[in-house]
């Protein structure tokens, strides 16, 4: 209640005993926390604490996941999951980390179901789907049993919260290739070093002056880049990469079903301009 920060100790403390709370006590803490603004020690402890309660898959080459926050407000359709589906297609293996919706319209887990593409719900199948298509979603209730007690707490919040900024550090592979858009500017530099210090190898962590949790085709995009140990800051617009500036409503989407027409008509190549561009 008083705004002060806790540490990396004390929130994992906190998060152990937390699913035997009322949900009343749950949902207040959450949503306290969410108003104070998470530090890198909180995320810490909350990790920690979140990992343990995850069935790891360990793989002996490199994977790459593309993931957002999510909880910028802005009612995008779902890019980052239609830009893992196109690096994979490009030889990239893609480990996928989502979920179903919990603040946003449709999650990444929602709109795969429409274009029938296929969940990895075993370390098995999360493993054959890298081998024959290069490409493995994982669903991030299926692997961590804290996500599913947690679940329906957080749609009855129905607001953004620890869980949506965890979300993209969660992955069960625990890829050491990451590109994470997340909805803050001051998680920029946050998520870059907590990737640091999780052993990433190479990361982008990036917030767009109009508040998406994506590299923007509509603004300026703020960015922490991770490598090898090294974290530098830059600025990128849509200008140096060759792109048109569009506006922010030029990428939106709806429901599921609308936004998997999106992604399979930018497949097929039937919708271009801002949506393709992005």
């Amino acid at each position: 209640m008083q705004g002060k920060n806790l540490t990396r100790a004390e929130i994992y403390t906190v998060f152990s005993q937390l699913s035997t709370h009322a949900v009343e006590q749950q949902a207040a803490f959450l949503a306290l926390l969410a108003r104070k603004k998470e530090t890198g020690d909180e995320l810490l402890g909350a990790l920690d604490f979140m990992l343990e309660q995850s069935a790891l898959i360990h793989l002996p080459y490199d994977v790459i996941d593309i993931v957002g926050t999510g909880g910028d407000g802005l009612s995008t359709f779902n890019i980052s999951t239609a830009a893992s589906v196109v690096i994979a297609s490009c030889g990239v293996p893609v480990a996928k980390h989502g979920g179903r919706s919990v603040t946003s319209r449709t999650g990444s887990a929602d709109v795969l179901d429409v274009l029938k593409i296929p969940f990895s719900l075993t370390p098995d199948a999360c493993i054959h789907g890298l081998k024959t298509m290069g490409y493995a979603y994982l669903l991030g209730s299926q692997f961590n049993t804290a996500l599913q007690s947690f679940a329906s707490l957080r749609q009855h919040l129905g607001i953004p919260t620890v869980f949506n900024i965890m979300g993209p550090l969660l992955n069960p592979m625990q890829p050491k290739r990451q590109v994470i858009g997340v909805s803050r500017i001051d998680l920029v530099s946050i998520i870059a070093r907590i990737l640091n210090e999780k052993g990433s190898s190479h990361a982008l962590v990036v917030h767009s002056e109009d508040g998406m949790d994506e590299l923007s085709v509509s603004a300026a995009t703020h960015m922490s880049e991770l490598q090898h140990g090294n974290i530098t800051e830059y600025t990128i617009t849509p200008e140096d990469v060759g792109l048109k500036r569009s506006s922010v409503d030029e990428v939106k989407g709806c429901d599921t079903m609308e936004n998997a027409r999106i992604i399979r008509g930018i497949f097929e190549g039937k919708i271009i301009g801002a949506k393709q561009d992005i």
